[in-house]
């Protein structure tokens, strides 16, 4: 999903991309987009454009032959934030004003939200995650899916994109039915669970608190209290949802009310349109839909032979739902078990829009992003769980082992297309292995090294950045100017991992600083300079652990 809206406060990455494109626009009358990036090596420059290879094709030139040439002119366009630019084969690579950098430190030490950049649009993102069935407890694998989609709301909103968030509960016919069996199974009322049954020692308790309810009752009830028991866990888990949807809110306006073919209104809205434009028809009593005329390997059914609703058609009232709130992106976290019903709900939804005659509700809308599944490993062990025997290693079980910081932060470790390996050991170690305990160490070394240098008479407040001159220096510098950058990349490509890969690289930097260079010396004009830049370091770190839902602490 491309990023709505536009930028208020551009980036130094973005003010450069915005004027190569001027100037490129002046030189040769060609409009390209241009891409500026960091470099692989700190001497390579601050940033680097592939400009010359981007033209070559257009000019028929070399492309070291049109870098050179452009290379003056981008330095003069760009006197103002860039010291040098150096032509290199057909890259354009820009060493950043190390004034610049100082400055840049100045400001981010004392305003906490200096380097966010800001959108003004008003598109509306609704990113739907977690989303698990109310039949049983979170697993770690729904744990991840909230770590994930809530940093995304946290990042989205703080750059001003008006982001929500939604937990849709799947308390449909299926579910519900199976657990109600499954219910009668543990009190003694049936000999055999059923195939599709629900196992494990978690039941006992729910079973026996709805014992009293009358059979058919209590499926639904004992659904509603492990919806609860998720809420809570992953309250404890610091996620929270701006609404709740259920997917029974999409059947018959009652519930309970058993007569096929009274729908909710949006269900009823999905069926007629399609119907009124001839995208549906009926074989052996069935009712399909025909996404293979737009793309698809085969009709979907949208009503089995019995009259009995698919989770297909439900889902699509649900997503003119979303629609219908006024939400002009959607974005779902959705399991690797999910991963074919990607393309079939695209192509639905443009099917809808057009039957509808809706220009809101279109395919192109809607992003999935697949969780893929979390592996536990003990000692370097797989942690051995099997839904089919009812072992299960659940949110809760998490939390006992491993604080909700930790967990936090290697669930977002690795992007959500891979598999995630969660080291249980790793996790409850407090040493610099430990990659969260690594970063938040960084926050706490700083807090105390701020009270020394206050003890000592020292105010990053007063100080003169000029007086950072060293490389390592520079290189904090030159890490912290990317942070805003940082996060539009979440934001754009919807990956939370690069914020802790981030940190990673910065708690890295800094705690090879602190061991190299005195902080607090004798020089106090010095010293107040470097207590700057931690400060600034210190802002940096709070801000991505808060995006990630993990605190910054002074002490450890």
């Amino acid at each position: 999903m491309p990023l709505p809206g536009v930028m208020k406060n551009l980036t130094l990455q973005q003010r450069i991309e915005k004027v190569l494109q001027e100037v490129v626009e002046k030189q040769y009358g060609i409009t390209l987009p241009m891409v500026v990036e960091p470099p692989p090596k700190p001497e390579w420059g601050d940033y680097s454009v592939p400009v010359g290879f981007k033209l070559a094709s257009h000019l028929r030139r070399p492309p070291h032959d049109i870098v050179r040439e452009l290379a003056p002119v981008v330095e003069e366009a760009l006197a103002d934030w860039v010291a040098q630019v150096e032509p290199v084969q057909g890259y354009l690579n820009l060493h950043v004003r190390t004034e610049y950098l100082q400055d840049l430190i100045q400001v981010t030490a004392t305003q906490e939200d200096a380097l966010l950049p800001r959108l003004k649009t008003e598109d509306r993102v609704l990113v739907e995650y977690v989303s698990a069935n109310p039949t049983g407890p979170l697993n770690v694998a729904n744990a991840r899916a909230a770590s994930v989609g809530d940093s995304l709301v946290r990042v989205l909103r703080a750059l001003g994109i008006q982001a929500d968030s939604e937990y849709y509960v799947n308390d449909g016919g299926g579910q519900i039915r199976a657990l109600e069996h499954s219910i009668e199974y543990v009190l003694g009322e049936r000999e055999t669970l059923p195939e599709d049954g629900y196992r494990g020692a978690y039941l006992q308790t729910y079973a026996h608190q709805v014992r009293h309810l009358p059979r058919g009752k209590r499926g639904r009830a004992v659904a509603q209290m492990i919806l609860k028991d998720q809420m809570k866990d992953l309250w404890e888990f610091g996620v929270s949802f701006d609404t709740i949807v259920h997917e029974s809110f999409f059947h018959a306006p009652d519930p309970e009310d058993p007569k096929i073919g009274i729908y909710h209104k949006y269900t009823q809205a999905v069926l007629e349109a399609f119907d009124r434009h001839q995208m549906s028809f009926v074989e052996d009593g069935a009712l399909f839909l025909k996404t293979d005329a737009y793309g698809d390997e085969k009709p979907r059914v949208l009503v089995r032979s019995n009259g009995e609703p698919t989770y297909f058609l439900y889902d699509l009232a649900y997503h003119l739902y979303k629609f219908d709130r006024g939400y002009t992106h959607l974005v779902n976290l959705w399991g690797p078990d999910h991963l074919g019903h990607v393309q079939r709900m695209k192509i639905a939804l443009d099917m809808l829009g057009e039957a509808l005659g809706d220009p809101r509700v279109r395919g192109d809308r809607l992003t999935v992003l697949i969780v893929q599944q979390v592996h536990l490993i003990r000692e370097g062990k797989r942690v051995a769980m099997s839904k089919r025997k009812g072992e299960y290693y659940t949110l809760q079980d998490l939390l006992k082992e491993v604080k909700k910081d930790t967990a936090r932060f290697f669930f977002l470790l690795r992007s959500t297309s891979s598999p995630l390996d969660f080291d249980l050991s790793l996790a409850q170690q407090l040493s610099k292995e430990n990659p969260v305990y690594y970063v938040q160490y960084v926050h706490a070394r700083i807090a105390s090294l701020l009270s020394y240098g206050a003890e000592h008479g020292l105010s990053p407040d007063q100080a003169d950045p000029r007086a950072l001159t060293r490389p390592e220096e520079r290189q904090l510098m030159r890490e912290i100017l990317y942070f805003p950058d940082t996060l539009l990349g979440v934001a754009r490509k919807l990956e939370p991992h690069r914020i802790p890969h981030y940190l990673l690289r910065l708690a890295e930097m800094f705690h090879a600083y602190y061991q190299k260079v005195r902080i607090v010396g004798e020089d106090p004009d010095v010293s107040s300079a470097r207590l700057l830049l931690a400060q600034s370091v210190k802002q940096v770190v709070a801000k991505g652990l808060d995006f990630i839902g993990v605190s910054a602490p002074n002490r450890m």
